[in-house]
């Protein structure tokens, strides 16, 4: 193709890594938000992959009007375009960047997904950290506030921030109560650990959980007793002995 240095990293930079970029930075924002619930894990992906070749279309035309007279799609070299021939064109050369991009980003999820063993509960890994604890980046420390399901991934709350891991909530569970932590899973989405627990109380038909920083938990029904028992069993216990 006759292409600079400069040029080859600019056309990798703009095909490949901007729409996966936009992937990855609409996937983070979305699966940590209530909207996760809405549609099915992917269904949202393959949005997402849309979105992001629509969004990434004008950088493509772009390129091939920067690039000139060079042939980049084996037809006659392409002329610089205009807004209106961009607005024009905008749709199809949407479609043409959505066959691609769409498949790739799916692969690429469903590659993350088997590839990544998660860690059994009773192994201790290599950090030091057990099972759960192991997943957790070191910024976000150890003390643990609650762990909410996001389809496949877990937003994980501790005392010195967020995350959203790749993890099915069951596993966190499994692997938190494998190793003890002071806490108990009182709705299938929702974990809380019970020295952030505030208090647990009634709403009309509802019962809730407050923690300590000011959010609110539902408890389901079956397991509302459960988890009253183990949070005054908890309450009950010396101080230092949790």
């Amino acid at each position: 193709m006759g292409l600079t240095l400069p040029e080859r990293i600019t056309l990798v930079a703009l095909n490949v890594w901007l729409p996966l970029a936009i992937c990855l930075a609409a996937s983070r924002w979305v699966m940590a938000s209530p909207a996760a619930r809405l549609l099915p894990y992917w269904l949202w992906l393959t949005l997402i992959g849309a979105a992001a070749a629509w969004i990434s279309t004008p950088a493509f035309v772009a390129l091939e009007a920067w690039l000139g007279p060079l042939d980049l799609d084996g037809g006659p070299p392409p002329n610089a375009p205009d807004l209106r021939s961009l607005l024009r064109d905008w749709p199809s050369e949407a479609w043409e960047a959505v066959r691609v991009i769409v498949p790739v980003w799916l692969l690429l999820n469903l590659a993350v997904r088997w590839s990544r063993p998660a860690p059994i509960g009773g192994e201790a890994q290599a950090d030091g950290r057990p099972g759960f604890l192991a997943r957790l980046p070191h910024r976000l420390g150890d003390d643990i506030i609650s762990v909410r399901a996001e389809q496949h991934y877990v937003h994980v709350e501790t005392t010195l921030g967020g995350e959203l891991l790749f993890c099915g909530f069951g596993r966190a569970v499994h692997e938190l109560t494998t190793h003890g932590a002071p806490g108990m899973a009182i709705h299938r989405s929702h974990w809380v650990a019970w020295p952030h627990v505030a208090e647990i109380y009634t709403v009309g038909s509802e019962v809730r959980c407050r923690l300590k920083s000011g959010q609110t938990v539902p408890i389901s029904r079956r397991r509302v007793r459960e988890a009253r028992e183990a949070f005054e069993a908890f309450r009950s216990l010396p101080a230092g002995a949790a």
